[in-house]
């Protein structure tokens, strides 16, 4: 009976997952936990939130990058102060944000590293209870697939998984695959240790 109890509960959490992530509120911050360390990882902090765009303070070690999120989904400015330009419009058609629907675009990132040039691949996996140190969270998998050449000419194929809890408006768990010899490495893997509301 308990299991059935269970099962009824998570599945109306994932009902209960909006269509569309909302905003995150100004001032929400989320401690992260490196799953391979010991000890906790970077804190992001919004500082800036709208349909469009999210801004987030990441500190980490007493450093303070700034990282840009479009539409919720997607980073547009990465931690390391890389800069993705790509047409946004192909990422504004992904909604409503239901599993199977996927947007291709191509982007050109500038980085410290010098610049990579990228074949995206945005697509909602599917609804799911993620599970974090923060607790579970009813979540839409969204994965990033980039294949192209990375600024040493190389070429690169990463796939990178945002657990995006649309109640918050911002992912709870990021795990990132290097693709090589059609195997597929997991090279990060952070959730969400702490959800903090402003």
């Amino acid at each position: 009976m308990t299991a059935i109890r269970n099962l009824a509960a998570a599945a109306a959490l994932l009902a209960a997952t909006a269509a569309a992530a909302e905003p995150p509120a100004v001032g929400t911050r989320i401690l992260w936990q490196d799953m391979d360390a010991a000890l906790p990882g970077p804190t992001w902090t919004v500082t800036a939130a709208g349909p469009d765009m999210v801004e987030v303070a990441e500190t980490d070690a007493g450093t303070l990058r700034r990282i840009r999120i479009a539409a919720g989904l997607f980073p547009a400015r990465t931690a390391d102060g890389a800069a993705t330009r790509f047409d946004r419009t192909r990422l504004a058609a992904l909604p409503p944000l239901e599993p199977g629907r996927v947007v291709t675009f191509d982007a050109v990132e500038d980085g410290p590293a010098g610049s990579a040039r990228w074949f995206v691949h945005v697509a909602v996996a599917e609804r799911r209870i993620e599970a974090t140190p923060a607790g579970a969270h009813p979540a839409l998998a969204i994965e990033h697939h980039r294949r192209g050449t990375g600024p040493d000419g190389r070429p690169l194929e990463t796939v990178t998984e945002w657990a995006v809890a649309p109640a918050l408006g911002l992912p709870v768990a990021i795990r990132t695959w290097r693709l090589a010899e059609g195997r597929a490495i997991l090279v990060g893997d952070r959730r969400a240790l702490a959800v903090l509301p402003p």
